[in-house]
């Protein structure tokens, strides 16, 4: 929620400092724009404010040296990998939009919003190349300022991990942009080659699809709830109780962890517990990496019996699967599960496929 804030935040300050300066606000427009933030924000504040309270209590600073950096060659040329990069078809539009922009500089109170875009794009570009800009192997500069600037004045902005976000940005401004030039070439074909538009559509379409194509996309198991009962029947317990799914992975940024915490995650909208584990990004506090190897030795270390009952935890859901997914032997498993059931401050619930449950004794 960090990024879609400032972005959002950012992206309206642009479009409002070009309002000002074109002289298209009045102090009605702008009364509305401001009542209509205030009321965004107040039904916003709720969700907000648990994040806002855990960074202004526990501070998270990333050195923005370290941030990737992405060279100026990869952004501005069709090349076939998966980062951000401007394809030919995008430069054809943006050639054929400067050139209509140029006929009808004239008209500049009417095509000032696509000028707005073009900026926007310009904007998210130049920021999403991280702390420094290089062209092939030579580097331009190491200091950013459309990357450093924000990075020391705005607020959140050092929590930021990772600064090729601003291409979302940046597709948008061009998306936008060239949409100008694309209406003008559509306009040219009316009349008698009015059909000529469906095939001009559907060439630049086809274009963009093959330009994209050479992009890996992963893609993962599509979950559905019913094949998963021990969460349907946690869904059927009343309460509003903890959880613990194990394991828990005792670190952070590897993708194995993160294809068992997006299934566990969405499930959780189903049953509506809360859920103890939870940690997807690389840069979580140091405790929860220390908490979660004491949870996974539960039944061996008595601290973990000790963390739970103050969390409230009411079950334990154990996942023998996601021990293989983790890349951990069966031997781990095994041992997890024996402790499991051997341990006295625990009820066995039932087995549901290959997921048991246990009840902790209070």
């Amino acid at each position: 929620n960090l990024y879609l804030a400032l972005f959002t935040i950012i992206s309206f300050l642009i479009y409002f400092a070009c309002l000002l300066a074109m002289r298209q606000i009045n102090g009605k427009l702008l009364l509305r724009l401001v009542l209509g933030w205030l009321i965004s924000g107040t039904v916003a504040l709720p969700l907000y404010l648990p994040s806002i309270l855990l960074q202004l209590h526990h501070p998270l600073i990333r050195d923005y040296n370290n941030q990737v950096s992405i060279t100026l060659q990869g952004v501005l040329t069709w090349s076939r990998h998966d980062s951000f990069s401007i394809g030919l078809v995008s430069w054809v539009l943006i050639g054929v939009t400067l050139a209509k922009l140029w006929i009808d500089r004239k008209k500049i109170t009417k095509t000032w919003i696509y000028l707005i875009f073009l900026l926007i794009a310009i904007i998210g570009i130049c920021a999403g190349l991280g702390p420094n800009v290089s062209l092939g192997h030579k580097l331009i500069t190491d200091h950013n300022y459309f990357y450093t600037i924000p990075y020391h004045i705005v607020p959140g902005y050092k929590a930021l991990r990772i600064p090729m976000r601003w291409f979302l940005l940046a597709s948008l401004g061009v998306s936008v942009f060239v949409s100008y030039g694309a209406m003008w070439l559509l306009d040219l074909l009316k009349g008698k080659y009015k059909k000529l538009q469906y095939l001009f559509v559907a060439i630049f379409a086809a274009w963009i699809i093959f330009e994209q194509f050479p992009t890996p996309i992963k893609t993962y198991e599509n979950y559905q709830i019913k094949d998963y009962p021990a969460y349907q029947w946690l869904a059927s317990q009343p309460g509003d109780f903890a959880i613990l799914e194990l394991p828990i992975f005792p670190g952070t940024s590897r993708h194995a962890n993160d294809i068992i915490e997006a299934r566990r995650m969405f499930l959780s909208t189903y049953h509506w517990k809360k859920r103890v584990s939870g940690a997807i990004t690389p840069y979580i506090p140091d405790q929860y990496v220390q908490n979660a190897r004491v949870l996974n030795a539960v039944g061996d270390n008595p601290d973990a019996l000790t963390l739970l009952k103050s969390w409230q935890v009411q079950y334990i859901i154990f996942i023998p699967g996601d021990f293989a997914t983790l890349g951990w032997g069966d031997d781990v498993r095994d041992s997890t599960k024996q402790r499991l059931d051997t341990m006295k401050d625990l009820s066995r619930v039932g087995t549901f496929n290959d997921t048991t449950i246990y009840k902790i004794k209070y």
